[in-house]
């Protein structure tokens, strides 16, 4: 199980513009230029404020969001019952334009509470999701593929998890398999992992 205090999947890098991030990413953020034009190239005004996930028209994810940096381990800093955005510098907002993916996770479960992200197993392509701003905007997206369990190790060893070929608005949101087995840390085994992009 995740501790709290923890994001519920594998460290990645600080920054998409170090040096680091380059060779992990396979190059850099501004090689590519173009891409879709039928959503809008900004995130709404303000800062995410709630998660909405729904499938076959139902509500199956409705949590608050906040930001989240990583902390002196390495860790992406997340509070039980929410769900993080990475906001480390170089990688974007949900629904802003990038070739990286805005990364959004959080815990399954704190303790014995078990959370409705448990429900993203459920996520099939043409599902929707809904993130609330500050400002009263929100930025809707749809799902690219069905959710996939992948062992957390493998979850950012892959560049396609993380970035696409193009500038694009894509969410990536993940939380902790509750069913995977536990590893010596602590921390669940496995990640469910989702992939979204925006439509209005």
């Amino acid at each position: 199980m995740a501790q709290p205090g923890h994001i519920a999947e594998s460290a990645i890098v600080r920054s998409a513009g170090d040096g680091a991030s380059s060779a992990l990413h396979g190059g850099s953020a501004g090689a590519s230029s173009g891409g879709p034009a039928d959503f809008p190239s900004e995130a709404p005004a303000g800062s995410p404020t709630r998660l909405l996930v729904r499938h076959d028209d139902r509500v199956i994810v409705d949590m608050p969001m906040h930001s989240a940096r990583y902390d002196a381990s390495g860790d992406l800093s997340s509070a039980c019952g929410s769900v993080a955005w990475n906001a480390e510098p170089g990688w974007p907002e949900p629904g802003a334009s990038s070739p990286y993916y805005a990364l959004m996770s959080g815990h399954v479960r704190c303790g014995r509470e078990l959370y409705t992200l448990d429900a993203l197993r459920d996520v099939v392509p043409g599902d929707t999701m809904t993130v609330a701003y500050s400002s009263g905007e929100e930025a809707e997206f749809r799902a690219l593929q069905g959710a996939e369990t992948i062992a957390k190790a493998e979850l950012n060893a892959d560049p396609a998890r993380y970035r696409g070929d193009v500038p694009d608005s894509v969410v990536r949101l993940s939380t902790c398999d509750p069913e995977s087995a536990p590893r010596p840390d602590g921390h669940l085994s496995q990640n469910i992992w989702t992939l979204w992009r925006r439509v209005g």
